[in-house]
């Protein structure tokens, strides 16, 4: 039996590292169909708590991108 477990949490970030510029939770909820809104923001918060991607704003206003593209 295949191991199953972070299969949605590497295709997240697997859609992250195909966007160019500045992205938002909705832009990865329509990009990752079946992976829960909960999933997604951890896998956010992890990548921003070890510094690969930053946040500009605050709600569902806020703009994500990777680290070094707009510093």
């Amino acid at each position: 039996m295949r191991n199953l477990r972070g299969g949605k949490k590497e295709r997240v970030k697997g859609v992250i590292d195909l966007f160019c510029g500045e992205f938002t939770l909705n832009d990865l909820e329509l990009s990752c169909p079946g992976v829960s809104l909960h999933t997604i923001r951890k896998v956010l918060y992890g990548l921003k708590k070890d510094g690969k991607i930053t946040c500009r704003g605050w709600g569902s206003g806020a703009k994500w991108c990777k680290k070094g593209e707009y510093d």
